[in-house]
């Protein structure tokens, strides 16, 4: 596992610009760090890239009501500094309901129920039916978070079918400077 020192070293030696990073919704270097120290990320040096590898469990959250199925998506997220809505960000390509990082000794089962837990409330044992939907591994040229870097994500797909006692209209989740809103779409299936 990289510590902070190698971490700057690789970022310097590939020209990465991370002393801008962490304005807006950008993520900082302590963010990196932190990232890979708990095994959600890592650092891949290419022969002239550096290649940020991250692992996440994808939930894709469906609920039928009076006969139409509807799928829950985030409908944005709002950044908070000193106590006001700073930046707007919605997430137009992304295909699930939730993403949450994998961290080291977890398996992608187990992350999708934390992110169920965390971000949609759902106590443990709650009734709903999780089933594994297939891995997909996609690269980015440039890195969401990490100006500089090429992400790769490895998305392990689930699909999560919830029961009438946790269907609500809408899911909020709120963090220090962040709040997520989730909303219902209709959706065909066949």
């Amino acid at each position: 596992m990289l510590g902070r020192e190698e971490i700057i070293y690789l970022l310097d030696k590939h020209r990465i610009p991370w002393k801008d990073w962490g304005r807006g919704s950008r993520k900082g270097l302590g963010d990196l760090v932190n990232s890979i120290k708990l095994g959600e990320t890592r650092l891949e040096a290419g022969s002239s890239k550096l290649i940020l590898h991250v692992r996440v469990a994808v939930v894709t959250v469906r609920f039928k009501l009076n006969g139409q199925w509807l799928e829950l998506r985030e409908d944005r997220q709002e950044f908070i500094i000193d106590g006001k809505v700073s930046e707007i960000k919605r997430r137009t390509s992304f295909n699930g309901s939730l993403g949450e990082k994998i961290r080291r000794n977890e398996s992608p089962i187990t992350t999708a129920r934390r992110g169920l837990r965390e971000e949609l409330g759902f106590p443990k044992n709650s009734g709903y039916k999780l089933s594994y939907n297939g891995l997909e591994i996609m690269k980015c040229e440039s890195s969401d978070w990490y100006s500089g870097l090429i992400d790769v994500y490895h998305r392990y797909h689930f699909v999560c079918l919830i029961p009438p006692e946790l269907y609500r209209s809408k899911y909020t989740e709120r963090y220090l400077h962040r709040t997520i809103y989730f909303e219902w779409t209709p959706i065909s299936i066949p």
